[in-house]
């Protein structure tokens, strides 16, 4: 339980953080938190290391947010060119 707060609230900080979407951020490192959790105890079994793929999960969730965060996209145009007509 604690492990998924605090996903959800690094998610909150790290998509406010990036000029994201700070609540749908959350949404989507909670959810990854439940599906790698889910997706551990389908295939590991009840162990203790089923928080693995969880917390592998949410570390991917932001890997994708920090690489979107510094894709600024193409930059700006130049200015147009002026053109002197005192000659």
């Amino acid at each position: 339980m604690i492990f998924i707060i605090a996903a959800i609230l690094l998610g909150y900080k790290k998509g406010r953080d990036a000029g994201r979407n700070r609540y749908l951020w959350a949404l989507i490192a909670g959810v990854a938190f439940l599906v790698g959790q889910t997706f551990g105890e389908i295939i590991l079994g009840p162990t203790y290391l089923i928080l693995i793929p969880a917390i592998l999960a949410v570390v991917l969730v932001f890997r994708i947010l920090d690489k979107t965060s510094h894709d600024n996209g193409s930059p700006e145009p130049p200015p147009p060119p002026t053109f002197d007509n005192a000659e």
